[in-house]
């Protein structure tokens, strides 16, 4: 298992992501049609969804969005997922943690 993300309460500017992969390889997502990022606040359990877009160019299967001031609004562990519709379909992540630590 992989080290927990951590990233502070309402920072701005930081590239939230996830990356996709088929089976053990990355899916290239060029051809990503519409692309998501849907969150769990882990205080309230809101659901809040963001619209993402590739870090580079679709083809390392990176998508996510850069925070805004509000957006990591509580302190705690997060879920995420990766929605992206294809072509052939939509399809979704595995769900992935992170952490939002508090501040002084």
């Amino acid at each position: 298992m992989g080290t927990l993300q951590s990233l502070q309460k309402n920072s701005e500017g930081v590239f939230v992501g996830v990356q996709v992969y088929d089976r053990s390889s990355i899916f290239p997502l060029t051809d990503a049609i519409t692309k998501e990022i849907v969150l769990i606040k882990p205080e309230t359990g809101t659901k809040v969804t963001k619209t993402a877009e590739f870090e580079t160019d679709g083809s390392d299967g990176v998508i996510g969005f850069y925070t805004e001031t509000d957006d990591l609004d509580e302190v705690g562990v997060w879920r995420k997922q990766g929605v992206f519709d294809l072509p052939s379909g939509q399809r979704y992540t595995s769900v992935a943690r992170f952490e939002v630590l508090r501040n002084l």
